[in-house]
């Protein structure tokens, strides 16, 4: 079989080009790719390319079927697996029980602090970037040994890579004990023995600029039972700017002077995000006479601007669209949960105002315990001032001290004290439950009286965002996690560090502006 490129020319957009490569401009009949696999940069790039090739057929009334677009992980993923390979939290987990398990002193390069702090905090963070170098490296096809193995002449810290490579190889034992594979080694086996689905005869990369060394090597393996055309979004002239697989060669592209007409009319330069959102606006709205909002596409390499942009052409009724998601950690579900987090470890008077305080708690008071968000906060900074009260437990002094309820120290704070009783029922809920049941009671006593549009756009996103804690509790339940021992205080510490670090995605609905990042571009 062989691999061939072929130049699309950059005289309309690559969409258009690779929908023309796969379709001819008339067609007799419907339309079938299921035989063909086309790989595409991003989900959004899919997006738009199924969308292009639906379109093309819808216009010359016929149908499109069976069209198999994916991303480049699609080749190290297995539907095959018999291995017990731990999740990301697991993994996490396992990490973090080797980092506490170990003395630190026989790692002193790599921890070289005198007095290093070995709380479960420390060892969470230190396993997040541990795994996080482990997957990075993995891109490339290599692990911390290997790293060690093949560029340890050259590496100008010998000595901390030697100690990150014997704790990797800790972990690895620690795994083996488990019952469990290393995810790194079944990648690295995944991309040696690439699977296909049977019916493929034939792979296409569509324009894809940085495909990772691992999946490179996948489709080496793959070109030997099929066919794989590598599509280059530029013209048949820069052939030689590009390598078998059609990514820049950075050499060439360095000393390439890429002409920009009327360049001191095209450049615009501002200071900061905000001022290069407020430039955009300007620019579509001096060529309103021209052009439209489906002519408008926006690119947003750096995502620092994407707030802005989006408030920015909501306030001109221009809904966007960002293919990239948003952030759990931006959602107010996420809040609640760390705001939780901080009540259960910290129980002081700031954990719990800040509790009460969030959006969705006062919500629920108000619909089920008739309570005004309004009076509640008066009564609560009230409270504090005077009172003064330190902590949860002396706010549940003041109202039921021994159980008995005293009518002098809580005169005025009616709405209060049944707050207090609410939070005070979640902390004990929490205390004689597990982890995962203390949770999800919370949250489905909190949002059970919430009524859920899917099409209504923020109710959207909070079915996205709960998809994601759901996720979250059910790798947490693991019996990996349950034979560690993880304290539940722990379990919720990491249930927040997952999901900060997890997007969520909606449809485009309603939208007439896309915010492309680079890749899109």
């Amino acid at each position: 079989m062989a691999i061939e490129r072929h130049f699309l020319g950059w005289d309309a957009p690559v969409t258009t080009k690779v929908r023309q490569f796969l379709l001819p401009s008339e067609l007799t009949g419907p339309v079938d790719l299921e035989k063909q696999l086309i790989v595409v940069p991003t989900r959004q790039a899919g997006r738009r390319l199924r969308e292009a090739l639906a379109l093309h057929c819808a216009e010359q009334n016929t149908a499109l079927l069976s069209p198999q677009v994916v991303t480049p992980t699609f080749f190290l993923q297995s539907k095959h697996e018999t291995a017990r390979v731990p999740n990301q939290i697991e993994m996490t987990v396992v990490w973090i029980d080797v980092l506490m398990r170990a003395d630190l002193t026989q790692y002193s390069e790599l921890f070289p602090a005198r007095t290093l702090e070995h709380s479960f905090t420390w060892a969470m963070h230190t396993a997040g970037l541990l795994q996080g170098l482990r997957d990075s490296l993995l891109d490339g096809g290599y692990r911390i040994a290997d790293i060690l193995d093949r560029f340890g002449n050259v590496l100008e810290e010998r000595q901390r890579w030697q100690d990150m490579a014997r704790l990797e190889a800790a972990c690895l034992a620690r795994l083996e004990e488990l019952g469990l594979e290393d995810p790194c080694n079944i990648t690295l086996h995944r991309a040696e023995k690439p699977e296909l689905p049977k019916e493929i005869e034939r792979i296409i990369v569509a324009a894809l600029p940085d495909p990772t060394p691992l999946m490179l090597r996948a489709l080496e393996h793959l070109a030997s039972q099929v066919p794989i055309d590598i599509l280059v979004h530029a013209p048949e002239s820069l052939a030689d700017y590009f390598d078998q697989w059609g990514r820049p060669i950075t050499d060439k592209w360095n000393e390439s002077q890429i002409t920009i007409p009327d360049a001191s009319r095209n450049l615009l330069l501002t200071v900061s995000p905000l001022g290069q959102s407020r430039k955009v606006i300007e620019v579509i709205a001096q060529e309103s006479n021209r052009f439209g909002p489906v002519d408008i596409a926006i690119g947003v390499p750096n995502s620092e601007v994407t707030p802005f942009l989006m408030a920015d052409l909501a306030d001109k009724d221009l809904i966007a669209f960002d293919p990239a998601g948003k952030s759990m950690a931006e959602h107010p579900l996420y809040h609640l949960v760390d705001a939780f987090h901080a009540l259960v470890t910290e129980k002081t008077y700031a954990s719990f105002s800040a509790f009460l305080r969030h959006v969705d708690v006062l919500a629920f008071l108000q619909q089920e315990h008739n309570l005004s968000p309004r009076w509640l906060l008066e009564e609560l900074d009230e409270f504090q001032n005077q009172h003064l009260p330190l902590g949860v437990e002396d706010i549940a002094a003041r109202f039921l001290p021994r159980g008995v309820e005293r009518q002098d120290s809580h005169r005025g704070f009616g709405n209060m004290q049944k707050a207090a009783a609410f939070i005070q029922q979640q902390l004990e809920s929490f205390q004689h439950q597990d982890m995962d049941t203390a949770i999800r009671s919370l949250l489905q006593t909190l949002y059970g009286v919430r009524t859920v549009n899917p099409n209504d756009a923020e109710d959207e996103e909070f079915i996205a965002a709960s998809g994601l804690v759901d996720a979250a509790l059910r790798e947490l339940a693991s019996d990996v996690i349950s034979r560690l021992g993880i304290e539940k205080e722990n379990a919720l510490a990491m249930l927040l560090q997952w999901l900060a670090t997890q997007r969520y995605y909606v449809e485009r609905k309603g939208a007439v502006v896309d915010l492309e990042g680079w890749l899109e571009l």
